[in-house]
């Protein structure tokens, strides 16, 4: 079995397991290839996000305040739910008759 000396894992961005695993079957030149793409691929992904969302301040405001409506709303219904769950029967609509749901 091919290894790797030790040095490139030094610099390795994955976890040291997956690391170790895939020095197990790549010579040391595909290794430092697939990570080169790895690399390439998050840096597109990230000039992507940036020029979608962060190049402007008008995106960027929006992008904070759609994510901040979206989560209040998405933790409104979890608690909401969570609440029901735990006084079901104790609360107001469930006792009386005609009250809500």
């Amino acid at each position: 079995s091919r290894t790797l000396d030790k040095a490139p894992l030094r610099f390795c961005r994955l976890p040291p397991l997956v690391a170790l695993a895939a020095s197990s079957f790549l010579s040391k030149t595909d290794y430092i290839d697939s990570m080169a793409v790895v690399k390439n691929a998050g840096t597109q992904l990230r000039n992507v996000v940036y020029n979608a969302i962060f190049k402007r301040n008008t995106t960027t405001l929006a992008f904070v305040l759609g994510g901040a409506i979206a989560g209040e709303a998405i933790v409104h219904k979890v608690v909401d739910g969570a609440w029901e769950s735990a006084n079901k029967g104790k609360l107001s609509h469930h006792v009386l008759p005609g009250e809500g749901a």
